[in-house]
């Protein structure tokens, strides 16, 4: 990552707690339900197996096993003709 990229995360990070800071010294009405939906998202389990999963799908290669270089079975050489 380069220093731009860092600087950038460091302040998008800095602002977004500075606005979680905000919300919790507010005290407004419509900040208790963002509070709570905070608290539910940083506080809850995520199972990301099945997303893993998913992608592992996506990315398997096909099966390529008949091409002999790749692990298939050898035909006869071709100079050689079958009896």
């Amino acid at each position: 990552m380069r220093w731009a990229g860092f600087v950038r995360n460091v302040l998008m990070a800095l602002i977004l707690l500075l606005l979680v800071a905000a919300i919790e010294e507010a005290n407004l009405p419509f900040t208790q339900g963002v509070q709570e939906y905070l608290a539910f998202v940083l506080t809850t389990d995520f199972d990301y197996e099945p997303w893993l999963e998913y992608v592992q799908a996506q990315l398997a290669w096909p099966d390529l096993s008949w091409v002999p270089v790749l692990g298939g079975a050898a035909g006869p050489p071709a100079d050689e003709a079958p009896r």
